[in-house]
C-alpha cells in the first residue's frame, strides 16, 4: 500500500473528537493567522491586484 493511500485513509476515517486538544487550539490559530493575513493583504497593492485578478477571470460570478 502506498503512503498516499495510507494518508488519505487516515485522514477519511479521522473524527474531530479523535484530535488532541493541542492539536485543535494549533489548528485554530493556524485559521486566526490566516484569516489576518489576507485581511493584511487584502490593503495592499499587490493584494489588490490578485483580488482584480480573481474577479475578472473567476469562472463562477456567484463566487466570492
Amino acid at each position: 500500500m502506498n503512503e498516499t493511500r495510507i494518508l488519505s485513509r487516515f485522514v477519511a476515517q479521522a473524527r474531530y473528537s479523535d484530535l488532541p486538544d493541542d492539536v485543535i487550539r494549533h489548528a485554530k490559530n493556524l485559521v486566526l493567522d490566516h484569516i489576518g493575513v489576507a485581511l493584511f493583504a487584502s490593503q495592499t497593492e499587490w493584494g489588490r491586484t490578485a483580488i482584480k485578478y480573481a474577479k475578472q477571470f473567476s469562472a463562477i460570478p456567484e463566487s466570492t
